[in-house]
C-alpha cells in the first residue's frame, strides 16, 4: 500500500470519528424521548368502547427546556386528538384508552415541540386487544315509528325513519349492518346503514331511508358482520306495518281503556268479597306467568319511583295503593313458565314452597292477594301445546284463583314475525279472549293493541314485550311505541276501575 492510499484512509477515519462525535454532541443537547410505554399493551375491547378501560403510561424525555414542551395525542376519527400537553419530561400517568372510532387498534403519539409548535421528536404507542374471539349479542333493535308507515308516502319514496340498536359483546372488527329486506327470501333491497368501511358504535340511533315495497310489511334486518371474513355472526329481523292513512294526525295519547261492562264488574265484586272473607290482602296483586312479568321486568318501575305519568297523573293514587305489589317476587312467575309449569310441582323451585305444591298454589299461599295478573302463553306456543290443552290448563288456573277469592286479570300476548309465524300464537290468544268473555273477567288485549307497533310490540327475540331504551316507564309517548309501557299503563287503568267497582 502506497503512502497516498494510507493518507486517504486516515482522512476517512478522522471524518467518521468527527461525525460520530458531532452526533453525540448534538444528541447531548437536542431534546429526545428515551422511551414511551404502558404497563399493559393489550386491552379489553368492550371496556374501551364503553370508555372505562385505562392503562398506566410512562415516558422519559431528556433535554426538554426553555420553550420546548411535550404533548400526547390519540388517533381518533382519522386525526390526532389532543390528550394533554406540557407534561413533565419523566412521568407515569393513568390514561383512559381512547377508542379510535375505526376498526384499528388504539394509537397514541408523544411529541416534543419547540416554541413555534414544530415537532422535534416523537414516539408512537400502539395497543392491541385481548380476546378477539367473541360472540356478539343483539340486545335491542327497534324502529320507533308510531302507527306504522304510510303507504302513499312510502310509494313516493318519502319515508325516513329512526332505527335504534344495541349490540353487546362485539369486538373491534365486528360491525352492525342494517338493511331493508324482502321476506321470506331475505334479499337486500335498500336502507343499508354500513358498507363495512365506516365504523358504527355498539349502541346508537340513526335515520335511514325506506325503499318502496309490495305488501303490507316493512322488514328490517340487523346483522353483526366480521369485517375480515365478511361472515354474519348474528342477526335479527323486525317489522313495521304499512298502513293506508298518514301519521300526520296521529293521536297525542293512546285511547283510554274501555269501561268494563256490568257483568264483569258484578263478577269481580263477587269474587273480591269472597276473597276478603277469606282474609285476602286488599290493594294487592300477584304475578302469574313468564319472564315478561316475572322478577324486576314489567311494573317494577312503579315500586321504584322510576316513572313519569305524563297526562295520567290521576293514576298516581292507584300506584300508591298497590306500591308493595309492583315488584314483589312470586313463586307463580318465572322464566320460561307456561300453563303446564304453573300446575306442576316440579316448577315450584322457591325455597318457601312446600312439597308437592304447584307454583300457583305456592304463590297464593304466600301472598293471599286480591288480584292476579296473568301473562303466559309464549312457552305454550314454543312447545306446540294444543289449544284444547291450553284451554284446560287456563281454566284450572282460573278456578284455583276464584276459589281463593282472587280476581284474575287476563292478558293476550304479542309475538313477532320471527316467532312461530304459523298462527299458533293467534289461536291461543283467541282462546284467552274467548275465556275472558265467557267467564266475565277483565281482559287487557295487549296483542290487539300492539298490531301497529314496531315489530308488533315485541323485542328482537320475537316474544318479550318491547321496552324503551332507558328502561323507564314514561307515559309521554312511549305507551304508543313499546308494548311493555302500554301494558303498564293498562294494568294501572284496570286496577283503578276494579278498585272503584269493589268499593261501591
Amino acid at each position: 500500500m502506497n503512502m497516498r492510499s494510507i493518507r486517504w484512509i486516515a482522512v476517512l477515519l478522522i471524518t467518521a470519528a468527527l461525525g460520530v462525535f458531532g452526533i453525540r454532541v448534538l444528541r447531548g443537547t437536542q431534546p429526545f424521548i428515551e422511551f414511551y410505554t404502558a404497563d399493559h399493551l393489550a386491552v379489553d375491547y368492550p371496556t374501551v368502547e364503553e370508555g372505562i378501560e385505562a392503562v398506566n403510561m410512562s415516558w422519559k424525555a431528556v433535554n426538554v427546556s426553555g420553550e420546548n414542551f411535550m404533548r400526547m395525542e390519540a388517533w381518533v376519527g382519522e386525526q390526532w386528538v389532543l390528550i394533554g400537553e406540557h407534561f413533565a419530561p419523566e412521568k407515569s400517568d393513568r390514561i383512559v384508552v381512547s377508542h379510535p372510532l375505526s376498526f384499528a387498534h388504539p394509537l397514541y403519539r408523544l411529541t416534543i415541540l419547540n416554541g413555534s409548535g414544530e415537532i422535534i421528536d416523537e414516539r408512537k404507542l400502539e395497543l392491541t386487544y385481548t380476546n378477539t374471539e367473541t360472540k356478539p349479542q343483539i340486545v335491542q333493535f327497534i324502529a320507533p315509528v308510531r302507527g306504522g308507515v304510510a303507504a302513499e308516502a312510502l310509494k313516493k319514496g318519502n319515508v325516513n325513519i329512526p332505527v335504534l340498536w344495541h349490540v353487546e359483546n362485539r369486538n373491534y372488527n365486528q360491525q352492525p349492518v342494517i338493511e331493508q329486506v324482502v321476506m321470506p327470501s331475505g334479499e337486500f333491497i335498500g336502507a343499508a346503514m354500513s358498507d363495512l368501511q365506516s365504523w358504527l358504535p355498539r349502541q346508537d340511533e340513526r335515520t335511514i331511508h325506506l325503499s318502496p315495497v309490495d305488501g303490507d310489511t316493512i322488514f328490517l334486518k340487523l346483522r353483526v358482520v366480521d369485517t375480515v371474513s365478511k361472515q354474519t355472526l348474528t342477526e335479527n329481523l323486525i317489522t313495521l306495518p304499512i298502513v293506508a292513512n298518514s301519521n300526520d294526525h296521529e293521536p297525542v295519547s293512546v285511547s283510554p281503556l274501555p269501561l268494563f261492562d256490568e257483568a264483569i264488574l258484578n263478577h269481580v265484586h263477587e269474587i273480591y268479597a269472597d276473597g276478603q272473607s277469606q282474609g285476602n290482602t286488599p290493594h294487592s296483586f300477584m304475578k302469574i306467568g313468564d319472564s315478561n312479568i316475572a322478577g324486576d321486568s314489567a311494573l317494577c318501575n312503579f315500586g321504584w319511583g322510576n316513572d313519569d305519568l305524563g297526562t295520567y297523573t290521576d293514576l298516581q293514587p292507584t300506584i300508591d295503593l298497590f306500591k308493595a305489589s309492583f315488584c314483589a317476587s312470586s313463586a307463580s312467575a318465572g322464566r320460561s313458565f307456561s300453563s303446564i309449569s304453573l300446575l306442576d310441582p316440579m316448577w315450584a323451585t322457591a325455597k318457601s314452597c312446600l312439597p308437592n305444591e304447584t307454583p300457583l298454589d305456592c304463590g297464593i299461599r304466600e301472598q293471599h292477594p286480591s288480584y292476579a295478573l296473568l301473562y303466559f302463553g309464549v312457552q305454550d306456543v314454543d312447545h306446540a301445546l294444543s289449544p284444547n290443552t291450553y284451554r284446560d290448563n287456563f281454566t284450572k288456573i282460573l278456578s284455583t284463583l276464584t276459589e281463593h277469592g282472587i280476581v284474575p286479570i287476563l292478558t293476550t300476548f304479542p309475538t313477532g314475525y320471527t316467532f312461530h309465524n304459523d298462527g299458533s300464537a293467534d289461536n291461543l290468544n283467541a282462546l284467552i279472549v274467548q275465556i275472558a268473555n265467557q267467564q266475565h273477567l277483565p281482559l287487557i288485549d295487549l296483542r290487539g293493541s300492539t298490531v301497529l307497533y314496531p315489530n308488533r310490540g315485541v323485542d328482537v327475540d320475537g316474544f318479550h314485550m318491547s321496552t324503551p331504551p332507558s328502561g323507564k316507564t314514561s307515559f309521554t309517548g312511549n305507551e304508543m311505541l313499546y308494548a311493555r309501557t302500554l301494558y303498564e299503563l293498562r294494568v294501572l287503568e284496570v286496577l283503578h276501575q276494579l278498585e272503584q267497582a269493589v268499593r261501591s
